[in-house]
């Protein structure tokens, strides 16, 4: 089975959960954005630009990368600053999302 069968495309406007990497998130925080992301456009090459309350985020997703909701769940209001992942995905964990830390040891 190809893969545009098994991932129909997703039209602009639709509402999707993108699942955040382990490494973008604290240990309590869920593993999909809370915060549903909004197809914002598509390119030429089926990827897609997702936007949040927090802003658009700064990468392009494959159709693959995302679940379509079957629910609008939130209002489609976008900020039109780039974001990351990980700063979106920060904005709505528990507790300020994953940090960086360093370790000065000698």
């Amino acid at each position: 089975m190809s893969g545009e069968k098994c991932f129909l495309p997703i039209p602009v406007g639709s509402f999707v959960v993108i699942a955040v990497p382990e490494v973008d998130r604290d240990k309590i925080d869920a593993k999909n954005i809370f915060v549903i992301e909004i197809i914002m456009d598509v390119t030429d090459d089926e990827y897609y630009k997702v936007g949040c309350k927090s802003g658009i985020t700064d990468s392009l997703y494959s159709r693959n990368q995302m679940s379509m909701c079957k629910e609008n769940f939130v209002s489609q209001e976008t900020f039109n600053i780039p974001v990351s992942l990980r700063k979106a995905s920060s904005n709505v964990s528990l507790n300020g999302g994953q940090e960086f830390f360093k370790c000065f040891r000698k």
